[in-house]
């Protein structure tokens, strides 16, 4: 095979490659929230319809009771004032007004002669005797009879009819008692409880129309074909929701029905489809977003990998005692692009595994001879993919607080010890665009407090992070002071104070809002997801704190967050170091990886084989006792999360083994929740790294010097 065909051979398989490990697991992704998170959001749309039915239908029972209970309290009146006419009327009228979807209130004797009404006196003369409620009531032994809805014959108004029968000791018919409902209420009062696009109808229990918000007084009395209803009265039940197609537009729908008033009445509230799964709708569209980027990436590692390996292919040609580094070269080239493919094929603590190829991988190219344009590639290649580590990051820090997933881990902190950490970490950033970056700490604070020093770190890094990235020139203020908070619960406020350019009062009011930026061109020019600060706050609130914002456009920024801080003695801080590394300088060690991820075996190789005396690399923790037993390592590259035998296991049976003491052991883990951390610290091992691994942290963990870039 001729070094033209090896080279169409391998970019095939990067093709391959590259759609097999990107794109099948971000289908995979997306059909998952495109069916089961777009399936939870309908059922709970659809709950929240079933309650608001609930809702309705209790208001809608209690006024039909009031109703009754308002028939009943006329019975009473007749007895006492039945042979007074004009106190009757005024009775019925006061009671009228106290009901308010009664429009009337009426009495007829035995014969069905008008007596009594709320209207009018005295009353005009008619017979309700023709009415076939009159004639069930008189017939049956029934008390009350609810019947509707019906034209008004006088003033043609859509009626509701309340009656109840009146009898003698003998159960003769004395009179009937009626109550005239008005529909129309029912539909303002649906108005006033509704949300924006949602339906609410009220039926007879034959699905006739009694009355519905939006209200449209030709559908009244009209009996209602509707599948949603067809499909409620076949099942039986008292309750039923689903999706429907609107009969008059082809909307779909969500729709929940219940019977109500003791079957005689049936309730029914809809909502949009596509109003109810909105908030659905832009979580889509951010994972969406995210799997073009991550598609995006993959392209460019495509194209650069490609170009890198038409490149060494053609110098293999000329100079054929370099063909083995070309084709290892070539390798490191498939190998990154696997690991790029690979990085978001979940949303879980497994996403750094493909993200430390990449930056592996790119670290290792930025130490090797390259051309300017290959150089600025491999630049643009880590420079993208820890932008896109951080967006990633935001949003599973994100996910996992609204999931209420991220616990609080307490331990001792060393304020002067965080707040010079601070410092350190941005100092080199303040220099290079002439920043002072100052610490304040109040001789009135205490030396050490007890909170959650992974939670407090990341809101400080947060916060003086942006500081430093909008402020052009002047400075930035840390401060730190003791306060008490409500309750006398002692606390501390954290101050972080910059000269930048400042925040509008518009934007200030959802400044600590998701996706919240001032303005696009914010995002253009600084980037970010726009999830930091309410990062921030949530992070704040998981620690029983409150954060703020005071700005004035042109005028800087102080932002301050305030916790509760149980005082503790002064002691060394628990934020661990890793422990002391012997140093290699003049010589060489010998190193075990383990891991089984063959992309993190790979990053291991790339970056430490020409340092090592031996590198051996294995897949299992079976695998690594069996090298351990019958070979002498100095250090041990131990991944945490490997199938049947786990990272602590074996670390358990390594330093079981004879030589186990005097080897130092290193954790390899893209878990770093606080409770994980806290499980390694106790399991023993000598240091933890967190995946993506940088390479000047493992090799100061091995005790190799720093890498030198070619």
């Amino acid at each position: 095979m001729n070094p033209a065909q090896a080279t169409m051979r391998r970019a095939i398989l990067f093709c391959v490659v590259y759609i097999g490990a990107i794109m099948l697991p971000l289908i995979g992704l997306n059909h998952y929230v495109y069916t089961a998170l777009r399936q939870a959001a309908i059922t709970e749309e659809t709950g929240d319809l079933e309650r608001q039915g609930e809702i309705r239908a209790q208001e809608i029972e209690n006024s039909l009771l009031n109703v009754q209970f308002g028939l009943e309290k006329i019975e009473l009146l007749w007895l006492a004032d039945g042979n007074n006419s004009a106190r009757m009327h005024l009775k019925l009228k006061q009671l009228e007004e106290q009901l308010p979807y009664v429009r009337a209130l009426g009495v007829v004797d035995g014969a069905g002669a008008g007596l009594f009404s709320s209207r009018m006196h005295p009353v005009r003369p008619y017979s309700a005797a023709g009415l076939a409620s009159f004639a069930r009531l008189r017939d049956s032994d029934e008390r009350f009879l609810f019947s509707g809805p019906t034209k008004n014959t006088i003033d043609g108004n859509w009626q509701l009819t309340m009656s109840m029968a009146v009898r003698h000791p003998d159960g003769s018919l004395k009179g009937v008692i009626g109550a005239i409902i008005d529909p129309y209420s029912y539909s303002k009062s649906f108005e006033s409880a509704v949300g924006h696009g949602d339906n609410v109808t009220l039926l007879t229990n034959d699905f006739t129309l009694i009355a519905r918000y939006p209200w449209r007084e030709a559908d009244v009395g009209t009996r209602r074909q509707v599948d949603a209803y067809d499909a409620f009265a076949a099942s039986g039940a008292r309750e039923h929701s689903g999706i429907y197609a609107n009969p008059f537009t082809g909307e779909d729908r969500i729709v929940a029905v219940r019977r109500i008033f003791g079957d005689r009445m049936v309730l029914s509230t809809s909502r949009s489809l596509e109003e109810g799964i909105a908030n659905w709708r832009s979580l889509a569209t951010i994972i969406s977003v995210i799997s073009l980027l991550v598609m995006l990436s993959g392209i460019i590692a495509l194209a650069v990998g490609l170009r890198a390996l038409a490149d060494r292919e053609s110098r293999a040609r000329m100079l054929a005692n370099l063909n083995a580094d070309l084709q290892e070269q070539t390798a490191r080239a498939e190998k990154l692009a696997t690991v790029k493919s690979e990085f978001l094929a979940t949303m879980s603590h497994e996403i750094r595994t493909p993200m430390n190829g990449v930056l592996g991988m790119a670290q290792a190219l930025e130490n090797m001879p390259l051309d300017a344009t290959t150089r600025d590639y491999v630049g643009v290649i880590r420079e993208s993919a820890e932008s896109l580590l951080g967006i990633i990051n935001d949003i599973l820090d994100y996910s996992r607080l609204e999931a209420g997933k991220m616990k609080v881990a307490p331990s001792a902190i060393r304020l002067r010890t965080l707040m010079d950490s601070m410092s350190a970490l941005f100092s080199s950033a303040c220099t290079q665009k002439k920043l002072s970056l100052r610490v304040e700490i109040d001789p009135a604070a205490p030396v050490s407090i007890e909170s959650d020093p992974v939670r407090l770190r990341q809101i400080l890094v947060n916060l003086v992070g942006n500081a430093v990235k909008f402020t052009s020139h002047g400075g930035i203020v840390l401060r730190v002071k003791p306060v008490t908070l409500a309750g006398g619960v002692d606390g501390i406020r954290f101050e972080i104070e910059d000269t930048g350019p400042g925040i509008s009062e518009a934007a200030l009011n959802s400044i600590f809002e998701r996706f919240s930026q001032e303005d696009a061109s914010t995002s253009r020019r600084f980037g970010g997801t726009g999830l930091g600060l309410a990062i921030c706050r949530r992070l704040c609130e998981l620690l029983g704190g409150v954060i703020d914002c005071e700005s004035e456009r042109g005028r800087g920024s102080l932002f301050w967050f305030e916790i509760p801080a149980e005082l503790v003695e002064d002691h060394e801080p628990l934020l661990q170091q890793a422990s002391a590394s012997p140093d290699y300088r003049t010589k060489r060690p010998r190193v075990l990886c383990v891991d089984d991820n063959h992309v993190n075996r790979r990053v291991v190789e790339t970056l430490l084989k020409p340092l090592c005396d031996k590198l051996v690399l294995v897949s299992s923790g079976a695998a690594a006792l069996q090298a351990a037993e019958s070979q002498e390592f100095d250090v041990v590259l131990l991944d945490i999360h490997m199938p049947e035998m786990d990272g602590i296991e074996t670390h358990r049976h390594l330093r079981s083994l004879p030589q186990g003491a005097r080897q130092r052991i290193i954790a390899l883990t893209a878990d770093v929740v606080p409770e994980a951390l806290a499980r390694y610290e106790v399991a023993g091992f000598d240091a933890i790294l967190a995946k993506p691994i940088e390479i000047d942290k493992l090799l100061a963990a091995i005790g190799l010097p720093a890498a030198k870039p070619a």
